[in-house]
């Protein structure tokens, strides 16, 4: 019943830009105009996908001088341009800064084809949560919203489970936006469990940590190390966008 909703909806709401809401028909992503801002990632750090300008991807000094937990973090665009407004439309642009989940959707479409790639060796997909102060302000998750909007757009005829509750943020951390590298790392230490509910679902799993933008991968590290403690067997990022350090 879902995905025939799914199906037919388009048919009576067309799709708006997530970023400048204008009506785009049936087709998902960002508008034509906006999409002139869009940039892939390009080369790389293999490692924490930090964008390089050099012609072939190296892995970077900092990830050769002190690896990071997880294996490594993918994602298919530069943050910046309209792709940033509409990343910042998803989180504050509702009423009163709730954000606007639907968004999402269109978003998820920019995601898809990464996160195809990136479910096929996982067994479960474990969106970035929010405090529950942030969710209650917010309405919703925002890395919850685009992982389902991936998972509904990817063609795999087996995908591994989202499963929203397998991670808790355990304080309200400040938001990212603005802090240096070391206030981030500081931000975020210790602000991610698994619940002991949880534990077994972990253990011995390899797991996918989906977020809407990674900068400096303080939160994704953050993310990992709380997996591995409870038993996970690797940690692996996604991301919609990766912004420059």
């Amino acid at each position: 019943m879902h995905l025939a909703i799914d199906a037919f909806l388009p048919l009576f709401f067309p799709e708006r830009c997530p970023a400048c809401d204008q009506w785009m028909g049936h087709d998902l992503g960002l508008c034509e105009s906006c999409s002139a801002s869009l940039y892939p990632l390009g080369v790389a750090c293999p490692t924490c996908a930090e964008p390089q300008d050099i012609p072939r991807a190296v892995t970077c000094l900092a990830c050769r001088t002190k690896p990071p937990p997880f294996r490594r973090v993918l994602a298919p665009w530069r943050y910046g341009g309209e792709l940033a407004v509409a990343i910042r439309r998803l989180k504050y642009g509702g009423p009163s800064g709730r954000g606007l989940a639907h968004v999402a959707r269109p978003l998820g479409a920019l995601l898809a084809s990464a996160y195809e790639d990136a479910v096929s060796d996982q067994d479960i997909v474990v969106p970035v949560p929010l405090h529950a102060a942030r969710l209650r302000a917010r309405g919703f998750s925002q890395a919850q919203r685009i992982a389902e909007a991936a998972r509904k757009q990817c063609r795999l005829a087996i995908q591994p489970t989202i499963l929203p509750g397998i991670l808790e943020r355990t304080r309200a951390t400040r938001e990212q936006a603005g802090l240096s590298r070391a206030e981030r790392r500081t931000n975020t230490a210790g602000a991610f469990l698994v619940p002991p509910r949880q534990a077994e679902r972990v253990r011995g799993k390899n797991i996918l940590v989906v977020d809407d933008v990674v900068t400096t991968t303080a939160t994704s590290g953050a993310c990992a190390r709380a997996l591995l403690a409870a038993g996970a067997t690797r940690v692996d990022i996604l991301a919609l966008a990766r912004a420059d350090n």
